[in-house]
């Protein structure tokens, strides 16, 4: 149990310092960014009050950066919940997961009413995707897996035909009805 204290402690320490780091950043750009200029045009003065000492353009690692802030927090998430065994006997882990998704979003839209991330193809298969395989794969038994490889295998075919066919016949029935345009 100490060593649990300790991992938590560690990663809400390195949080906290991701989250300072991005303020100093942001403060920074918009201190430099502040500038005036006198009426003859000539004259450029600066409000900056402190001196430079560390500068951090970070446009190129933007992306992973974002990603890795939201999968360590969902990772955070994720253990406060596996702490409080009596909630998850009444609420499945998956819908309270999906809850603090929905409060830690709203939380960020509410800061600046404006959408900061947008999920993409790229971000989700070069980020997202891997980790849930790597997951997937890891905790997967292969006992059971084996035993069981030929039910999955026709559920897989089968799925496969069924949704192929109900959502082409649902597209081509919606194109027939009007419902899609021209």
């Amino acid at each position: 149990m100490r060593r649990c204290g300790n991992l938590s402690s560690g990663i809400l320490d390195s949080v906290f310092l991701i989250c300072f780091i991005s303020a100093v950043t942001a403060q920074e750009s918009h201190l430099r960014s502040d500038h005036h200029e006198h009426s003859d045009g000539l004259t450029n003065i600066s409000t900056t009050t402190t001196i430079p000492i560390i500068s951090f353009e970070w446009h190129h690692v933007e992306l992973p950066y974002l990603v890795a802030l939201w999968v360590l927090v969902s990772f955070l998430g994720k253990l406060f919940i596996e702490a409080n065994h009596n909630v998850t006997n009444y609420i499945p882990e998956s819908a309270l997961l999906i809850c603090f998704g929905f409060i830690l979003g709203g939380i960020i839209w509410g800061a600046d009413k404006v959408q900061t991330f947008a999920l993409s193809p790229r971000v989700f298969f070069f980020f997202l995707l891997p980790q849930i395989i790597l997951d997937t794969g890891y905790s997967m038994p292969n006992k059971l897996f084996f035993t069981n490889l030929g039910g999955i295998l026709v559920y897989a075919v089968i799925g496969t035909c069924w949704n192929a066919a109900s959502l082409g016949l649902s597209l081509w029935g919606c194109h027939k009805g009007g419902a899609m345009g021209n």
